[in-house]
């Protein structure tokens, strides 16, 4: 599962999950609060205004729910090879960098930067796959929604 550990990938990494953590706890726990205050009120307001279409959507409420559950899981998967991929990229930038006079003396700058530019490029492909994943589900949730 990924590469073998390399020097540098620990601060690398550190930094990238710092920066994801943080985004996660500021907007998620803000965003859930108001989600289920939203959720909770609009029950009630469906259930006094349109009772029956109201059980109609609950009973798809479990699906809408799978698919949350699957598109959470496929989410953290694909970051976290993405964060892999951009910590293998980081690794390879810094030991170039700090061996720079080595890499000059022998010629390998091409060779670096083609090893960083696959680096780079595995990770966005992560992200790309990510993307896509996160818009099939959220095509199959309103498929479900409005079928």
């Amino acid at each position: 599962r990924g590469a073998a550990p390399r020097a540098g990938n620990l601060t690398t990494r550190i930094a990238g999950d710092v920066d994801l953590l943080e985004d996660g706890i500021g907007v998620s726990i803000g965003a859930m609060v108001n989600a289920a205050a939203n959720f909770v009120v609009g029950l009630v307001l469906g259930f006094v205004k349109g009772p029956k279409m109201t059980a109609v959507i609950l009973a798809v409420l479990p699906v809408l729910m799978l698919l949350v559950g699957v598109l959470a899981k496929l989410s953290s998967i694909a970051t976290s090879r993405q964060q892999s991929a951009f910590a293998e990229a980081g690794v390879v930038a810094e030991q170039a960098i700090r061996l720079v006079r080595v890499v000059t003396a022998f010629g390998k700058a091409p060779y670096e930067a083609q090893v960083y530019d696959q680096r780079l490029l595995k990770g966005y492909k992560a992200g790309v796959r990510q993307a896509d994943a996160l818009g099939l589900l959220i095509g199959s949730g309103f498929f479900v929604v409005l079928s």
